[in-house]
């Protein structure tokens, strides 16, 4: 979670950095800043970052299996993983299907 903050925030930041870089490398004086144009624009890349994010991560994980927790077997600690198999139904539960 701190990851994603962290990355929101320089993506954020991103438009201020960008202008100080030309501001410092202009022969002039730059004037003000401008902080709402520059906000704006920062709001809009954290928004697109974020949905990009949110949209590589689930294309990414393979939680669509059943989930297999950790186990000990013959004196091994087996890790937990995610099953690609269909998830058998609970016989205590009755299933919508017919």
């Amino acid at each position: 979670m701190i990851r994603f903050i962290l990355v929101m925030v320089v993506v954020f930041a991103l438009p201020f950095i960008a202008w100080k870089v030309r501001a410092a490398m202009g022969d002039g004086e730059p004037g003000p800043m401008p902080v709402g144009v520059l906000s704006a624009i920062g709001t809009a890349a954290a928004a697109i970052a974020m949905i990009t994010l949110a949209f590589l991560s689930i294309e990414g994980s393979r939680e669509d299996g059943a989930y297999e927790p950790p186990r000990l077997d013959e004196g091994e600690v087996r890790p937990g993983r995610f099953n690609d198999e269909e998830p058998e139904g609970d016989p205590e539960r009755p299933s919508l299907e017919r």
